[in-house]
């Protein structure tokens, strides 16, 4: 295998720079927020200030890279691009003046669905207008499998550094404090990840629609014989647990929400990575699931909305400190 030199890692590292430089900027600020915190010391105010900044640098980033591959695909000018991009920044310097998590629980909430929505946006912006359900497939395959390799190279070389910052601190009596480990942490978890990640991203989308692209063996093993049996085994467990609530007429616990949303969010992620396979032969876990995925939905939309009705009238609807019982 071919290392790659220093000069083509600086040659890629500009290139994502000069493709994404709002990102880049974003993610450094993103660092440099997390080095403030690992040494803060100051009021638990400021300290959640800095948490919802970091928070506020990830919903940037990946709506500012929606937008970039939007404009990417549909070949806006420079002018239009930089607008659009001024757009999102508007719209989180908006969402960090509006929300308040270290005041409100619920905004704490709003920025986790804020986060998925714009994370969903990055599946699917460059094929608004154009673009096939093949050429989707593979582009969000190419994310997906570029996202666990970031994550498997982060981990190794966080762990290898760290193991040698032990290694000098023992043999040699340099006393490392704890922060660094912290920052360094924040570097490869954060700036190192993220230029990886966005190192990857397709930039020949017209070419990604037109070619066949074969699939991945370990990802065919891994959706047909890892993720769907553990989807099966919780549809068959929030089934059972309809079943007794309709046989004890006792309305639902809170956590089933939870496991109802995630369970869908897994289920639309799996018939993803298996479309292009769904209807070949010898594929027998993939093309029930596939066909009925929709339909087992039903009752545990029903079960979720249960489960909501009954927290809402336990507790009511409250919103910026207005309480409304039901």
């Amino acid at each position: 295998m071919k290392w790659p030199s220093l000069q083509s890692l600086w040659h890629d590292t500009q290139k994502v720079i000069l493709r994404f430089p709002l990102q880049v900027l974003v993610t450094l600020l993103a660092n440099l927020i997390c080095f403030s915190l690992v040494e803060y010391s100051g009021s638990s105010l400021n300290e959640a200030e800095l948490i919802k900044l970091i928070l506020l640098c990830n919903l940037a980033l990946v709506l500012l890279l929606s937008a970039d591959l939007f404009a990417e695909v549909n070949n806006f000018s420079l002018v239009k691009k930089w607008g659009l991009r001024l757009v999102c920044l508007g719209i989180c310097v908006v969402l960090y003046f509006t929300l308040h998590p270290y005041l409100y629980i619920a905004d704490w909430y709003r920025i986790g669905l804020f986060a998925f929505s714009f994370h969903l946006l990055v599946a699917f912006a460059p094929f608004i207008k154009n673009g096939n359900l093949s050429g989707f497939w593979e582009y969000n395959k190419v994310l997906f499998l570029r996202i666990l390799t970031a994550g498997i190279y982060a981990g190794v070389l966080f762990a290898g550094l760290a193991v040698a910052l032990l290694a000098i601190n023992s043999l040699f009596n340099v006393k490392i404090d704890s922060f660094v480990y912290l920052r360094l942490l924040s570097v490869v978890g954060i700036s190192l990840t993220t230029l990886f990640f966005l190192a990857g991203i397709p930039a020949d989308f017209k070419r990604i629609n037109e070619l066949q692209h074969p699939y991945p063996k370990g990802l065919k093993v891994f959706t047909q014989y890892v993720l769907i049996p553990l989807l099966v085994i919780y549809f068959v467990i929030l089934l059972v647990y309809e079943v007794k609530i309709l046989l004890s007429w006792q309305l639902p616990k809170g956590m089933v929400s939870t496991l109802i949303l995630g369970y869908s969010v897994f289920g639309v992620l799996s018939l993803l990575l298996i479309y292009p396979i769904k209807e070949q032969e010898g594929n027998g876990w993939i093309r029930p699931f596939s066909r009925w995925f929709y339909l087992m939905m039903i009752p545990l939309v029903v079960l979720l909305l249960l489960a909501a009705w009954k927290r809402v009238g336990n507790y009511g609807i409250q919103s910026r400190g207005i309480f409304w019982s039901f």
